[in-house]
């Protein structure tokens, strides 16, 4: 994939499964960008606004692999066709986006894993749940502390 194609985002996305240590700043960023997340397909839902009303639950989609269980999201809509042209699925659904900071708000009390930008060719990044809770909370942004001298 050329580099051209790819957002200020993606190209941090790309570092950060490059380089781990350049995760915690590429967690900050996640939270202010906007993520793309499947929701089941509901009749009157494709293509309109919607707002979550306080305290209701978003249904996410989650995808099932030799893993487990885990709630994909992706950086781009073109990430997301990049997954529908590679794994052609039987169910419908619609995409939906969000910012990454009440994204990950939700998704710190559902205990599941995700996964960024599942079957794309700029690569995967597993989340597990309790990197998930972190980032929700914030201490994932933080830097890692010194080793202790003993």
């Amino acid at each position: 994939m050329e580099k051209k194609q790819l957002n200020e985002f993606e190209t941090a996305f790309c570092k950060a499964l490059a380089e781990p240590d350049t995760q915690p700043a590429f967690f900050r960023l996640l939270m202010q960008q906007s993520l793309f997340f499947l929701q089941p397909d509901k009749p009157g839902l494709a293509g309109s606004e919607v707002t979550p009303k306080a305290g209701e639950k978003i249904p996410f989609v989650a995808f099932t692999a030799p893993q487990g269980q885990f709630i994909p999201l992706f950086t781009s809509h073109q990430r997301v066709e990049e997954l529908f042209k590679k794994a052609p699925f039987k169910e419908k659904f619609c995409v939906c986006e969000m910012k990454g900071r009440w994204l990950f708000f939700e998704l710190g009390t559902r205990g599941m894993d995700v996964m960024i930008n599942p079957a794309s060719d700029l690569g995967e990044l597993p989340l597990p749940q309790e990197l998930v809770g972190r980032i929700s909370d914030g201490r994932a942004m933080l830097p890692p502390e010194p080793p202790e001298d003993k």
